[in-house]
């Protein structure tokens, strides 16, 4: 099962064999996801901060945490 935690990991770019056109945040990011569910990102190029505080994750984080991010992004981008 997909955590949170791995999600903001994807979304934070850990990755670094993928192209800038499909990060979502930018290179400067720093944060911390967590098992339970709680977030803490900081994109400074974006002036953006992201908290999310959970007692824990629930059975379909793994759906729900990639389209959160990506849901933050898409709005930054209007």
């Amino acid at each position: 099962m997909s955590t949170l935690a791995d999600a903001f990991c994807d979304a934070c770019n850990t990755n670094i064999d993928r192209i800038n056109e499909d990060q979502l945040f930018g290179p400067r990011t720093i944060g911390h996801g967590s098992f339970s569910g709680c977030v803490f990102v900081i994109d400074p190029d974006a002036q953006l901060i992201i908290t999310q505080v959970r007692k824990r994750s629930g059975p379909r984080s793994g759906e729900w945490s990639p389209k959160f991010f990506r849901t933050i992004t898409a709005v930054m981008k209007k």
